[in-house]
């Protein structure tokens, strides 16, 4: 057989596998993920933020948290514990003392293929002292942002 034709085919196979794969690999789909798209933080204070998903199959799924710190280009990764709520329902809480130089947050949920689903919460940092009050109130607010790999 010519090696051009060999080729062909092996490729027709191997797309045919990888279309497979990926119309049976969904990513999880993050459920509270309006709940915690805008996040009021205060510095210094420790604060806490479930995160909710769903997998498509019934698998397990893994919460993964990231830090950036934009002034250093630092990024802090960790795994979260979870545990199943309900029928292909999962959650995971990350519990952290919010420091101001940390400008943006990424929560990944992914499922056993490695499929994954991305929120990036917006942050808005109060970093008062001295009692001072944080205002909130008057603030403007980016969409929404979610991606799924």
């Amino acid at each position: 057989m010519p090696p051009c034709i060999h080729c062909v085919v092996c490729q027709k196979i191997y797309l045919n596998d990888f279309l497979d794969f990926v119309s049976d690999n969904f990513p999880p789909t993050i459920v509270n993920r309006l709940e915690i798209a805008l996040l009021q933080l205060r510095a210094g204070r420790r604060t806490s933020l479930s995160i909710q998903a769903r997998s498509r199959t019934g698998e397990s799924l893994t919460f993964t948290s990231r830090f950036h710190n934009l002034d250093t280009d630092h990024v802090s990764q960790s795994e979260l514990d979870y545990f199943q709520t309900g029928n292909n329902l999962f959650e995971a809480t990350l519990d952290w003392l919010v420091e101001s130089t940390v400008t943006k947050l990424e929560l990944l949920v992914a499922n056993e293929n490695g499929a994954i689903a991305l929120v990036s919460p917006q942050i808005i940092m109060c970093a008062c002292q001295n009692n001072a009050y944080c205002d909130f109130g008057d603030v403007s607010v980016r969409p929404l942002a979610e991606f799924k790999v």
